[in-house]
């Protein structure tokens, strides 16, 4: 009984697959090496920990210079995403962060339609004493760009 129910099923599941298949659209952008620099705004604790926007800004902005990037204005342009968060433990002497960075692309389907998509990503959690932290935060933004970059490269992103 159940092997003839599953016979059955076949072709509806080929239709549904066909039918999925057809209707998801076809993206055609040329791939671009300028982006614009998003930084979530940074919690008050920052600060505390000797973080600023500005500092992360300028050392995103250098690694993506450094690799041969363009570092656009424009709201309609591809953009680097940073969020890091922050928050004291063991009576303020450390913080606790996590920072993460995302290669966010503009898509543009065959039938017109625009979207926003995450096309490389990466993330850190980590604790550090709170003397060090703002050298150790930005030093770890640095490198999971410099991955995100890679692996935007190595995939054709």
């Amino acid at each position: 009984m159940i092997a003839r129910l599953a016979h059955r099923m076949t072709p509806c599941l080929l239709l549904l697959g066909a039918l999925v298949a057809a209707t998801a659209p076809a993206f055609s952008e040329p791939i671009s090496r300028n982006v614009r620099i998003v930084i979530q705004r940074l919690p008050d604790e920052a600060v505390k920990c000797g973080l600023t926007e500005t500092s992360v800004h300028d050392r995103v902005e250098s690694v993506l210079k450094t690799d041969g990037w363009t570092i656009e204005t424009s709201p309609a342009a591809d953009y680097i995403y940073v969020n890091a968060n922050l928050f004291f433990v063991l009576v303020d002497t450390h913080c606790v962060y996590s920072a993460s960075i995302e290669l966010r692309r503009w898509l543009q389907a065959a039938d017109g339609r625009r979207m926003i998509a995450a096309t490389a990503e990466s993330g850190r959690l980590g604790i550090i004493a709170r003397g060090k932290s703002s050298t150790v935060i930005l030093e770890d933004i640095e490198e999971l760009l410099k991955g995100v970059i890679a692996r935007a490269k190595a995939e054709g992103l």
